[in-house]
């Protein structure tokens, strides 16, 4: 493709680095988790770190859209980036191993246990592969999980904290933490 091929390929990932910023600030999530992933293609040829980064930028979206089936697998993406090329080995300050455990530490967060323990599973897996010790993760929380609507009014509720239970503040019924 030479000089031309480059130019355009750089003009398209460029493109939907704006999409993708563009639909995140619109929280339309799940066309900004494909525009990353669009833009993680576009990189790969180029840059196998940039394309992990887009990769774990296309996974956090997909968890605020809701699949976390997609999220796991641009997760699984961003791995396969970082394992190009010996990033991981060679990841002196682990500032890459951090991106990925942190990705876990989000899925866990938004209560997708299963499927953050299954990336943890591939990381060390990697890690085993390229004779670098294996990480546990811990994820702490004094967050508690209220329901999305009151289940007395219907009211949307909003409150992310750490009580057990809150009061809504339209009919001023009891809610517990789930």
């Amino acid at each position: 493709m030479g000089v031309f091929g480059k130019f355009f390929r750089k003009r398209k990932a460029i493109q939907k680095e704006n999409d993708a910023i563009g639909y995140e600030t619109e929280h339309k999530y799940d066309e900004a988790a494909k525009a990353w992933a669009e833009r993680a293609s576009a990189e790969l040829t180029d840059n196998e770190l940039i394309f992990a980064d887009d990769c774990l930028d296309s996974c956090k979206d997909w968890i605020k859209a809701g699949n976390i089936e997609e999220a796991l697998n641009q997760a699984r993406r961003s791995l396969q980036g970082f394992m190009l090329d010996d990033w991981l080995k060679d990841d002196e300050d682990g500032e890459y191993l951090k991106e990925l455990t942190d990705t876990v530490a989000l899925m866990k967060k938004a209560g997708h246990d299963k499927e953050a323990d299954l990336f943890l599973t591939d990381i060390n897996n990697a890690l085993r592969s390229i004779d670098v010790k294996p990480v546990s993760l811990l994820v702490l929380s004094d967050e508690n999980r209220f329901p999305a609507d009151c289940p007395h009014c219907g009211a949307a509720i909003s409150y992310i904290g750490n009580l057990d239970t809150i009061n809504c503040p339209f009919c001023a019924g009891v809610i517990h933490a789930i």
